[in-house]
């Protein structure tokens, strides 16, 4: 017979029944939470990932992948080997160099010893083994305290097939766990419109960066000096446009500041070049009386230059040899700098 003490059990094993029934219940798709699990992105997964913070000269950010592109011997490595000794003081930095030759190796691997680098190049490691190493890395809870140069992204895939887009997923990973990642990619081989130069390889290649930096150079063979103009195509922080410069001998990177359109200042420079005298004829012709465009070009027929060259110049030219302000009828007029350029001058120097 049946006391109320056994109801009180009876209920207690049903209830306690129904929860087991519950979690076999919960077990029963446990594939699929188990997968859930190990893909849910939690407080303590992202713990390391900090705000974006600069690590170097406003152009380096901190757990960010970059890629610098530049046509050959604009100097990336120069740039990337200078951040990388000046990193090294306070992070693990590993500079992965397989673009440099034999001659060069020698004096990066004492500088890489001297700076605390980690560098790994042709002579002690293959492409299979680097492929090793990055996957490696991405076993790493944490890679915070790590700084990854790749030079260059070319030697370790196609750039140009859409499987490269493999390893930059890894990178990717890297990045997820807090590396920071710089890898150096180049242009292509012919200048656009704009007198600039786009990045080499397929759309994953920008698709997949944080930041991507182009570069453009020039070399001023008097004062054994090179100076680059770095600009972002695609940013992902607040990084800003730079130039640097260094000497060809002591190749010690310095910061100039503020970004020079170089591409530009290599335009102005084959104008300046190749329209001297009739920059000089349009400068005695304004600085005895403000002219109109038309009024130029009436008083320049003379000159073996057609209609579209006086019109191209006068645009290209001002502020820079003229200025130009919009009179009557809405009519450009121009008139001289305060200070022309002495275009014989310009040309000797």
């Amino acid at each position: 017979m049946f006391k109320a003490s056994d109801v009180e059990v009876l209920d207690a094993k049903v209830a306690e029944d129904t929860r087991d029934v519950s979690y076999a219940t919960a077990d029963s798709c446990s594939a699929t939470e188990l997968l859930l699990r190990q893909m849910t992105t939690t407080v303590e997964s992202v713990k390391h990932i900090e705000d974006a913070e600069f690590l170097w000269n406003g152009v380096i950010v901190w757990q960010h992948y970059h890629v610098w592109c530049a046509p050959p011997n604009a100097g990336k490595t120069t740039i990337a080997w200078q951040a990388a000794r000046d990193l090294a003081a306070g992070k693990r930095v590993v500079y992965v160099n397989f673009d440099a030759n034999a001659a060069d190796l020698k004096q990066f691997a004492i500088e890489a010893e001297a700076s605390g680098i980690t560098l790994v190049t042709n002579l002690s490691a293959d492409e299979v083994q680097v492929h090793q190493l990055l996957a490696q890395f991405e076993q790493e809870y944490d890679l915070s305290n790590y700084v990854l140069f790749v030079d260059t992204l070319k030697k370790f895939c196609d750039v140009n097939d859409k499987r490269s887009r493999k390893l930059y997923a890894v990178i990717r990973g890297l990045t997820s766990k807090g590396c920071t990642v710089i890898a150096l990619a180049h242009t292509t081989k012919h200048e656009g419109a704009d007198g600039k130069r786009t990045f080499d390889g397929v759309g994953d290649l920008e698709a997949d960066c944080d930041e991507l930096m182009m570069m453009e150079y020039v070399k001023d063979e008097r004062l054994n000096r090179q100076t680059v103009s770095c600009e972002f195509k695609k940013v992902r922080s607040m990084a800003k446009p730079m130039t640097f410069s260094w000497d060809l001998e002591a190749r010690v990177v310095e910061v100039e500041g503020n970004h020079v359109d170089l591409a530009a200042e290599a335009k102005f420079a084959r104008i300046l070049a190749d329209n001297e005298p009739l920059i000089s004829e349009i400068q005695l012709l304004i600085a005895e009386q403000p002219l109109n465009q038309s009024k130029l070009l009436d008083r320049l027929k003379e000159q073996d230059v057609t209609g579209r060259e006086v019109r191209d110049l006068l645009e290209n030219g001002v502020e820079r040899f003229w200025h130009r302000n919009k009179g009557d009828k809405n009519a450009w007029i121009y008139t001289p700098l305060a200070n022309s350029p002495n275009t014989s001058n310009r040309i000797a120097d």
